[in-house]
């Protein structure tokens, strides 16, 4: 059986198994403190200075001594001689290490001072906070941060004890000194982090407080979330041993890499009557995420990320304070974080090594061997080597270090080459983002990426560079060796001076694949219906794309030869239940090949962005909720993966009413997602990178392409690795009438059209050996990627599709669509000031005016020009036409400003407001729109954006409007047919399922059999006792899913267009984390009883007790005329599965663990 349960990481389970050496299990080895050192002088909470050194218990005595008991502490008094309650704690602490002596002590215990009832020292700012260089702290209890620290408290535990007071969950005054003394008991992050909340509150927890106090340390140190913790405990190990050792190939492991635990916060307006600023900053529990190379060479704590909360963001009027907010120091327990890079509404900080003292930031005192704002900089983007660039593209050029990426293989420094651009007569670059790689290269990256095949390219990130190496195939070194292009380097380092080692590792970021089936974008069937393709192809298209969505989840297709089997695979494919699981287990590699939910991700296909950053405004509930099954029952979190689990345990549809039932709900939401949202799945299609051709034996209007599989669909049907025969070429965005392009594929013709977009696939001997790339030639007068959107070599995707209906109607635009309009270019500003002039403009300036004025390059304020631009585009569009001046203009404004951080320029504001404020553009998004994003938009009462008559006249109806309407029709007759075929008479009725209520007949009878032998009732009234605990907790569902009331958190207005409804709300009304969390809750209770019983071991109880609740479903729904509830696969999914497979027989299951079942893949059946 797969009991899912407990998931796991392979690459964090060896790190869990292996045991903490002795040396550091006696000594405990204490995560980096870049803290307050000796002698610093801090502010207490009450107000008042202390001036200490802590060394040991004795010191800690005397800390006890100044620490008054609540009860004897006023409002705003000081602490001063120790009352009663004090010198009570101290003498139990002489007992060292007894728990039982200190709650012995006939005193109130000692607890953190109380100071302001109404004031938290975590939720308000302290004064100064008009100084711009005032440090912003947002923990200022230095007494309790003290404690943390010299008790050896683990970081990890320190963070979460920051993180429930600035919650408002718990206070300080509440905790008692001899709990933090308990809490440094534990050595580990894994033992302390659990069990911190438990131990700090004497009162119940509030269930979404920390779903993990529940557990004894024992159990909760074998549960899957925290893996967490011992990614922190490992990587405290690793850097203890080797500052470098978080880069990877350490010798103690070198697959383990670190950077991957995520420091978060968030930025939110202070409560009413704060004193001191209008923002307070609000921790977040840490999370497993995404690795990067900055966050590999300093460790995961060394960054913290800060997300403005939706109230503060820039575009509701908190721009200029934002702006000087973050420009201040946060300080966090003892540490000074300083912003480095901001990401719209996100801001990264890094810790420096300065010294917060009262509050002010010493400037004679620092951490000793911890690195500076400055040294951070200098050895990653040093200013005084890059002095040609201008400060706004070396501002941008310090985010290649917070790429996403993987360590793939060290380079050593002298194998690290140059290689020419190549650039026509005309003066373009023709290999523009693109270098070279040797085999020896590849295969380590194949190794690091766990790929099958050496990839033909990577995207990567080394030496300062970025974009592609390509395989080089005739180096035969056994070292790794890359060749980089000028184009490709964007930071300069030293050649006679050491290199940071984090330099020299190529940081992969994805490697080469062809994606077979592509999904049309709005754009491009926009563009491509400008371009003569008749609606009628795409409505046909469209049709069949809704059609193979879900026909083969209907309940014509359960009969059959491995009906079951080939049901699972649908449902897994769909449902992305493979790529869910690897995400949750590793999300690093999930990403790095590409693991995607097709068709319930919210992303827009049409993303402008050219990567996506990381979501930190994630659900603030216990990140043990969201995505991952319920621990304590088993259930999945999604109705897909709840199908396939069911599906694999031996359930079918035709018999068991509640799969049934989340199989008919399934198909009718990827249905009327694929429906609304207009998914045009193309069966001819594929899509890879462009990349320049190695060899230069492409002639101009020559391409080359090969898959690594037979994964494309040929038109027979057959699946084949190449294309013969015409297809359209383009990539994203795709706004031009030239971004898409009319190609010819007539395999082994020489004869290239005079026009030099009809280009032709040719079978080139000497790139045989790159796979899984689409290869343009490097001879001709303009890079070919340029046509489409004006893209480059470094990891930009073109998409191909061969559908022979689509391809013959295309007609290509003329080629001056391609050239940029004059009066774009006077639409913007350049960034003028050179590094080297900023270098010495700034010389004279202290250093915290230096920093204030090299934050403003780092922490730009976003510009709303690419979405307004986007916006205006399309309005043009479908007003004028893709052909008409405002529409090219807009597509060029908008292309440009996606680049200007990159190269340096910025809309002027004129351009900016007078097309902006064109009352042409005075309209609100049409319908098809706001049905594709799911939200429309607020507080414009403009009319819907439509195509006039005159413009329908000359260029026909605008084809996302026909589309639109044609899928409202659609949407009634799809939903109605897979309604028809659900409640089909014919269809097998459910019954009973005698094999789930087998345990509770068995254990029955077993029960009587023990009566009739030996007098004893013992059994039957134990398994009452079972009955009893299961109709409570039924009863207490029912209460649950048809009680009204309030949701905890509103659904967010991505989610939903329907209008926020007011008064009570119903269970299926709130958002599906609260959901989650509630039946959670509810699932717990049921597995933590009836408890003590003799007669059944635990296994035994589990099965007899999921086996009468399914049971006692049955009778309830047949008394009460009712349809069977979830309640049963809510709360025992894992257990009913068990016994549905074990009662199939010894031989027909296998044991088998998740970390072995998720690598598996179902095979390919032939078609029924």
């Amino acid at each position: 059986m797969v009991n899912r349960s407990r998931p796991s990481s392979s690459r964090i389970s060896q790190d869990a198994a292996r045991p903490v050496p002795a040396a550091i299990e006696g000594s405990r080895i204490p995560p980096p403190d870049f803290g307050v050192p000796q002698e610093a002088s801090t502010e207490s909470v009450g107000g008042g200075t202390q001036s200490s050194t802590w060394e040991g218990d004795d010191e800690f005595r005397s800390l006890l001594q100044h620490l008054p008991s609540t009860q004897d502490t006023a409002p705003n008094s000081q602490a001063t001689d120790p009352p009663d309650s004090a010198q009570g704690s101290l003498a139990s602490l002489e007992v060292l290490g007894k728990r039982k002596a200190i709650s012995g002590s006939p005193q109130r215990p000692a607890k953190v001072p109380r100071l302001d009832s109404e004031y938290n020292v975590f939720l308000d700012a302290r004064p100064q906070a008009g100084n711009p260089h005032a440090p912003f702290i947002v923990s200022s209890d230095e007494r309790l941060e003290s404690i943390l620290r010299k008790k050896g408290v683990p970081y990890g535990s320190q963070w979460e004890v920051a993180h429930l007071l600035s919650t408002g969950k718990l206070k300080s005054h509440e905790i008692e000194i001899e709990r933090l003394v308990e809490l440094g008991k534990y050595t580990s992050n894994a033992q302390a982090v659990p069990v911190t909340a438990q131990i700090l509150s004497k009162k119940a927890l509030d269930p979404d407080m920390n779903v993990r106090c529940r557990l004894s340390p024992e159990a909760a140190s074998k549960v899957y979330y925290l893996s967490l913790e011992l990614q922190q405990d490992k990587e405290e190990t690793m850097l203890a041993k080797d500052p470098y050792a978080g880069l990877g190939f350490h010798e103690d492991d070198p697959n383990w890499f670190g950077g991957k635990i995520h420091y978060t916060a968030r930025i939110e307006p202070s409560d009413s009557g704060s004193r001191y600023s209008p923002f307070k900053v609000t921790l977040r529990r840490p999370e497993l995420g995404v690795s990067s190379q900055f966050y590999r060479r300093y460790g995961s704590s060394s960054f913290l990320t800060v997300k403005l909360a939706k109230a503060v963001s820039s575009d509701r009027g908190y721009g200029d304070a934002i702006e000087a907010f973050v420009r201040r120091p946060l300080v966090i327990l003892g540490r000074v974080f300083r912003a480095v890079r901001r990401v719209d509404d996100s801001f990264i900080y890094f810790r420096t090594n300065e010294v917060c003292v009262g509050d002010k930031i010493s400037p004679d005192e620092v951490v000793p061997s911890a690195p500076s704002l400055w040294d951070f900089l200098n050895a990653q983007n040093p200013l005084r080597l890059n002095t040609a660039q201008t400060m706004g593209k070396w501002s941008t050029r310090l985010a290649l270090g917070f790429s996403t990426s993987v360590p793939g293989c060290l380079v050593d420094k002298g194998n690290v080459l140059s290689e020419n651009n190549v650039v026509s007569a005309e003066g373009s670059d023709l290999t523009d983002g693109a270098g070279f790689m040797n085999k020896a290269a590849a295969r380590a990256l194949r190794d690091a990426a766990g790929c099958h095949d050496i990839p033909s390219a990577v995207q990567m990130r080394i030496d300062g560079a970025k974009g592609l190496l390509i395989l080089y195939p005739e180096d035969d070194s056994e070292e790794p060796r890359v060749w980089l292009r000028p184009s490709q380097k964007k930071i300069q380092y030293a050649e006679d001076e050491p290199q940071d080692q984090s330099t020299l590792i190529i940081n992969l970021l994805r490697t080469s694949k062809t994606k077979p089936i592509c999904r049309l974008s709005v754009e491009a069937i926009i563009i491509m219906a400008e371009n003569r393709v008749h609606c009628d192809i795409f409505k046909a298209l469209f049709e069949q794309s809704v059609e193979n969505t879900y026909e083969s989840l209907l309940p014509s297709h359960w009969d059959g030869e491995n009906a079951m089997e080939q049901l699972y695979a649908k449902v897994n494919s769909l449902g992305g239940v493979n790529a869910a699981r690897a995400a949750r287990k590793d999300v690093q590699r999930a990403r790095l090949h590409g693991h995607v939910d097709h068709f319930f991700d919210t992303k827009d296909t049409d993303s402008d962005a050219e990567e996506v950053e990381a979501d930190i405004d994630a659900d603030p509930a216990p990140y043990a909720i969201a995505g991952w099954e319920d621990p304590a029952s088993g259930c999945p979190a999604t109705p897909a993966e709840i199908v396939c689990t069911m599906l694999q345990a031996g359930f079918q549809p035709q018999t068991c009413e509640f799969l049934r039932a989340k199989l008919e709900w399934l198909t009718k939401r990827v249905a009327q997602r694929s429906i609304k949202q207009m998914r045009i799945d193309v069966a001819h299609s594929f899509s890879a990178w462009i990349v320049p051709d190695p060899t230069g034996r492409l002639q101009p209007g020559q391409m080359y392409f090969k898959s690594s599989s037979r994964d494309l669909v040929g038109l027979d049907g057959t699946p084949t690795d190449q294309v013969l025969g015409d297809a359209l070429i383009t990539r994203n965005p795709c706004k031009l009438p030239t971004d898409v392009q009319k190609v010819r594929m007539p395999l082994g013709r020489a004869d290239a059209a005079a026009h030099p977009l009809q280009w032709t696939f040719v079978d080139e001997p000497q790139l045989r050996h790159l796979f899984d790339v689409i290869v343009l030639p490097i001879n001709g007068p303009r890079r070919p990627a340029d046509y489409l959107g004006g893209g480059d070599y470094d990891g930009d995707k073109g998409t191909v599709y061969y559908d022979p209906q689509m391809v013959q109607q295309f007609r290509n635009a003329g080629l001056r669509y391609a050239d940029e309009p004059e009066s774009v270019a006077s639409s913007f500003d350049s960034d003028v000031e050179k590094v080297g002039a900023f270098l010495e403009r700034t010389s004279s300036l202290a250093p915290n005016e230096q920093l204030v004025e090299l934050q403003k390059f780092l922490l730009p304020r976003p510009h709303f020009a690419v979405s307004t631009y986007s916006k205006l585009h399309l309005y043009s569009t479908i007003k004028y036409g893709a052909r008409a001046r405002d529409s090219v203009r807009f597509a060029y404004m908008f292309t440009k400003s996606l680049d200007g951080p990159k190269v340096g320029v910025t809309v002027k504001p004129a351009a900016f407001t007078k097309d902006s404020s064109d009352r042409r553009w005075a309209c609100r998004m049409p319908d098809w729109k706001v049905a594709i994003d799911g939200k429309d938009e607020e507080n414009n009462n403009n009319p819907r954006c439509t195509r006039p008559k005159e413009t329908a006249n000359k260029c026909g109806p605008f084809v996302m409007e026909s589309l639109y309407a044609f899928s409202q029709e659609l949407d009634r007759t799809r939903i109605k047919q897979i309604e028809d075929a659900f409640s089909d008479p014919a269809l097998p009725r459910p019954k009973v399922d005698e094999d789930l209520t087998a345990p509770w007949r068995e254990a029955n009878e077993r029960a009587g059999r023990m009566r009739a032998a030996s007098g004893s009732a013992l059994m039957e009234e134990e398994l009452q006792r079972i009955r009893k605990h299961v109709e409570e907790l039924y009863e207490e569902y029912r209460e649950v899913v048809s009680a009204h009331g309030s949701p905890r958190k509103q659904r967010s207005p991505r989610k939903s267009t329907s209008p926020r409804k007011e008064g009570p709300f119903l269970f299926s009304d709130l958002p599906q984390a609260e959901q989650r969390r509630r039946m959670r809750a509810l699932s717990t209770k049921y597995g933590s009883g009836p408890r003590d019983l003799l007669t059944l071991g635990n296994e035994e109880i589990s099965r007899v007790r999921a086996s009468y609740a399914y049971l006692y479903d049955c009778d309830q729904a047949k008394s009460h005329g009712r349809r069977l509830s979830p309640f049963p696969w809510n709360v025992a999914m894992t257990a009913l599965c068990d016994i549905k497979a074990k009662a199939r027989g010894p031989t027909s299951f296998v044991i088998i663990t998740t970390d072995f079942a998720d690598n598996m893949r179902m095979r390919r059946f032939p078609s029924q």
